[in-house]
C-alpha cells in the first residue's frame, strides 16, 4: 500500500468526519496539546464506573505520565466535535450521545487505519478500543480554545471531542 502524504491524510480525515456527521474539525500541534496529571482524579471519581474495569481505563491504562508519553509520539492531532441538545443533567440521554459521537470517531479511526495509517485515539468516552481524554490528562477546555471551538455550551447542549493522532 502506497504511504499517504500529511496533506492526502488531512483531506482524507476531514471528508470521513464529514461523513459521519461532525460538526466541527481541526488540526493542532500535539506539542500544543497541554496535559494536567491531576486531571487523573476524574477517573479515579468513577463516573462512568470503568475506573480498574477496562484495559483503556486508569490505573490499567498507565499512569498519567505513561500516557502522555504515548501520546507525545505522534505530531498531529486532529480533534472532531459533535454539538448535541441535551439536558446535561440527563445522564441516560448524555451518554447514549457520548456513545455515538465515540461510534462516529471509530468510524474514522478505522478507515484510515484500513488505509495504513497509524495513529492514536482518545475518545469522549471509554471504548473497547480507545482510552478516553481524561486518562491522558488532556485539558479539553485549552484544546478546544486553541482551535476555536467552545467548549461549555450552557445546560441545554453538550459538546462531545475526540482525537485521532498521527
Amino acid at each position: 500500500m502506497e504511504r499517504m502524504t500529511r496533506e492526502e491524510i488531512e483531506k482524507k480525515l476531514t471528508a470521513l468526519a464529514k461523513e459521519q456527521g461532525f460538526d466541527h474539525t481541526a488540526f493542532l500541534p500535539v506539542k500544543d496539546l497541554v496535559f494536567v496529571e491531576e486531571y487523573r482524579k476524574y477517573c479515579e471519581d468513577n463516573l462512568c464506573g470503568n475506573y480498574g474495569k477496562l484495559k483503556n481505563c486508569p490505573p490499567i491504562c498507565g499512569t498519567p505520565a505513561q500516557m502522555k508519553e504515548r501520546a507525545c509520539r505522534y505530531e498531529t492531532a486532529f480533534i472532531m466535535q459533535t454539538i448535541c441538545e441535551v439536558d446535561v443533567y440527563d445522564e441516560k440521554a448524555t451518554k447514549a450521545l457520548k456513545h455515538r459521537h465515540n461510534q462516529m470517531t471509530q468510524a474514522v479511526t478505522a478507515a484510515m487505519e484500513a488505509q495504513g495509517v497509524e495513529g492514536l485515539t482518545m475518545s469522549a468516552g471509554p471504548t473497547r478500543d480507545s482510552a478516553c481524554m481524561s486518562a491522558y490528562c488532556v485539558d479539553a477546555a485549552k484544546m478546544a480554545e486553541a482551535c476555536g471551538m467552545e467548549y461549555w455550551l450552557g445546560d441545554k447542549k453538550a459538546a462531545f471531542f475526540s482525537q485521532f493522532l498521527f
